[in-house]
């Protein structure tokens, strides 16, 4: 019931409470507190609550990790993200499109864009569906970086995969083409020049199914 609520604080008095009287928690009620505290953008409670669970000898299920990989996603931060899902890995348990894509979202915000692209990959090789959300993401962190070449190769395999892309990603995929580092890179010998590409995007626009 917290967890629906987004009730962070009710949760966390709660588990509280049980230590009190004597009562061991459980994966379910620890998960639903992870939940209530990821949905408020309380990451640090979240892994609190998770290494409660291993510190009475319960396994963390995915979705109790799940749940801390999105309390960190909101937050931005991507070594906890990424540290808790190579230990979902590590453990088999196998994450959600959903997770993986918070996770992205971790690194997006601390403009970790190789790392955000390696979770991309790691779900390629997991089989999970990787949608707008985790591409989306993914461009944002190469444009934060000012890598356009990254963003354009995440466009082609876009392209491919038949994506239903909306007006902000396209819009973030021409802003990394046209960001002020890429002056260093626009030589002759390079076959199509970043301000090239953002035209072709821009224009591509009104064929694609682009989401308004």
């Amino acid at each position: 019931a917290c967890a629906k609520g987004v009730s962070a604080a009710s949760a966390l008095h709660l588990l509280r409470s049980a230590g009190a009287w004597r009562l061991k928690p459980d994966v379910i009620t620890n998960t639903a507190a992870i939940t209530a505290c990821a949905r408020t953008k309380q990451w640090a409670s979240a892994l609190s609550l998770l290494q409660a669970l291993t510190q009475h000898s319960l396994q963390p299920d995915a979705m109790a990790v799940g749940a801390a990989i999105s309390a960190c996603g909101h937050d931005g931060s991507w070594l906890q993200a990424l540290g808790l899902l190579l230990q979902m890995l590590q453990h088999a348990l196998l994450p959600t499109s959903v997770v993986c894509s918070a996770a992205i979202s971790a690194c997006e915000r601390a403009a970790q864009w190789e790392q955000a692209l390696v979770v991309l990959q790691t779900m390629g090789r997991l089989k999970l569906v990787v949608g707008l959300i985790a591409f989306s993401a993914a461009a944002l962190a190469c444009t934060r970086s000012r890598k356009w070449r990254a963003a354009i190769a995440l466009y082609t395999v876009v392209q491919q995969r038949s994506i239903v892309l909306d007006t902000l990603t396209f819009n973030v995929m021409i802003s990394s083409c046209i960001s002020d580092d890429n002056s260093g890179n626009n030589n002759s010998s390079s076959r199509v020049q970043p301000w090239q590409w953002a035209l072709a995007l821009f224009a591509a626009m009104p064929t694609l199914r682009v989401l308004r």
